[in-house]
């Protein structure tokens, strides 16, 4: 066979693959039961649940984080906000929002250097957590500073923990992108993320992982279970702390699901490609088991699964091969299909579709960058060295 032919078959091969996905996608998104909306008329609450948010240099999205929280009326609803020793105007933002809703507590955290053993996140996670126990709350959520809730999103989690008796819901909101970069590169990190986290897996105490897959943007706690698993002392020095908390409840006996609700919140994460680097960069080596050979595997596919064919179908064009067009044509088709597909699910543009290869590619990049990270160390977040992890 000549070289045309394999990459042909190969192509075909590669087309029937993304094909396969953007069907396989389409069914789970109709008929998975692991999806909540809204529920803003839903009944108020009846036992008292805190609201906790860590906020370290947010003043571009902390004021719509407080008062997405505090638009619920309820009483019973409380929130603790800790500045976490931030540089910008975070501290004088919080102190206004705490002048106009007695429901917020504002704690301090200081900027001293970090406990031995514990991350930044942690332990403000730890602190204000601590700081809202005096309400004696029966759920606690956390919540970043970069979320924005919609009204009633609260009230929907809350009731489906407690209609799956669940010792922690963790949900999957929407991303938020406004850059070229994030619009570009965010997409590809999710479908990353999607490809090998099937939801009915993670849900399924006989099937679930080992570590299954938690989003620390929304995590609702029951109180008690939280404390059985020593509360953030249990990730003091995890990176991914979300997939720890995860890890160590189903551990110690509770019950976990996490789904989707696309419609519950919002949140920007980044807002270039200098903050989608650095904060890729610093987890997404340990998010793929801090295998090398998970990375190899995932560059192997972005350049022969994700680029070769759109690099094939100008070459086929040129050389007048209508084969190798043809299956090249198909795999870019099925790649589209499934970028749209997720685009429409989540709110996104799917004119960026055409960003495919360039936003897998930097993925890739990021995906050995973080690995060489995590052995050599080196790397900051918000001011704060990070460990290595090798």
């Amino acid at each position: 066979m000549t070289l045309a032919s394999w990459l042909s078959v190969w192509c075909g091969l590669t087309a029937l693959g993304w094909l396969g996905g953007w069907r396989k996608a389409k069914k789970a998104s109709k008929s998975s039961p692991y999806r909540l909306r809204p529920t803003p008329h839903a009944p108020g609450f009846d036992s008292r649940l805190a609201v906790v948010v860590p906020a370290r240099d947010e003043a571009a999205g902390i004021v719509r984080c407080v008062e997405a929280v505090l638009q619920d009326p309820d009483p019973n609803l409380s929130l603790t906000v800790l500045d976490d020793g931030s540089t910008d105007d975070t501290a004088v933002l919080l102190a206004r929002l705490a002048d106009r809703h007695p429901r917020l507590r504002v704690v301090s955290g200081g900027n001293q250097p970090l406990p031995e053993g514990w991350l930044g996140k942690p332990w403000a996670c730890q602190r204000a957590a601590e700081a809202a126990l005096v309400d004696d709350p029966e759920h606690l959520l956390f919540l970043d500073a970069d979320v924005a809730l919609q009204p009633g999103a609260i009230r929907s989690a809350v009731a489906y923990a407690r209609a799956q008796n669940l010792d922690l819901l963790s949900v999957m909101g929407t991303l938020e992108l406004g850059s070229f970069w994030e619009r570009a590169i965010q997409p590809a990190v999710v479908g990353l993320i999607l490809a090998g986290n099937d939801l009915s897996r993670i849900n399924d105490p006989s099937r679930r992982p080992a570590r299954p897959l938690a989003n620390g943007q929304f995590l609702l706690f029951r109180t008690s279970a939280w404390q059985h698993i020593g509360g953030h002392h249990a990730v003091k020095g995890a990176i991914i702390d979300d997939v720890g908390l995860s890890t160590a409840t189903v551990q110690a006996g509770g019950t976990y699901h996490l789904v989707f609700g696309p419609k519950l919140f919002q949140c920007r994460m980044y807002t270039g490609f200098s903050e989608i680097w650095s904060g890729w960069t610093k987890n997404l080596f340990e998010g793929m088991a801090a295998s090398w050979t998970l990375v190899a595997g995932l560059v192997g596919f972005v350049a022969l699964s994700v680029v070769l064919p759109w690099v094939l179908v100008p070459v086929a064009l040129l050389t007048v091969d209508p084969i190798l067009g043809t299956t090249a044509g198909l795999a870019v088709l099925g790649q589209v299909l499934t970028r749209v597909h997720l685009d429409r699910r989540f709110g996104q543009d799917s004119r960026y579709a055409l960003t495919i290869p360039l936003g897998w590619s930097v993925l890739a990049a990021i995906a050995v960058a973080s690995g060489l990270r995590y052995h050599r160390g080196g790397g900051t977040w918000k001011g704060r060295s990070l460990p290595a992890g090798g």
